[in-house]
């Protein structure tokens, strides 16, 4: 991942960068994450977690079985989701919904 983020690329893709480390790398992560974006890097992430992606994504595409269910601002697409799986996925009855951040 360090190469990534040094390569300072223009198009950054991220898939579950959090994934497996403690909350104190997942920290760092976002910020670096993060910074890189203020540079002006674009970041498309691939993520389970909705609270990280409404940390840091400006959009966000809602996945589920394999097709997008919802698109658009993330905290209008969090704070009113439309589709049944991405409510499913918020009561945990649907823990495969996937997240692709854009930012």
């Amino acid at each position: 991942m360090a190469r990534a983020f040094a390569a300072e690329p223009q198009l950054l893709l991220l898939d579950e960068p959090t994934a497996g480390v403690g909350l104190l790398a997942a920290g760092m992560i976002e910020e670096l994450v993060a910074a890189t974006t203020r540079s002006g890097t674009k970041v498309l992430l691939v993520s389970h977690n909705l609270n990280q992606v409404g940390r840091l994504a400006d959009e966000v595409i809602v996945r589920a079985h394999g097709r997008a269910v919802e698109q658009g601002l993330t905290r209008q697409v969090i704070s009113a989701l439309r589709s049944a799986e991405a409510r499913a996925h918020i009561k945990r009855e649907l823990p495969w919904t996937s997240y692709a951040a854009v930012f």
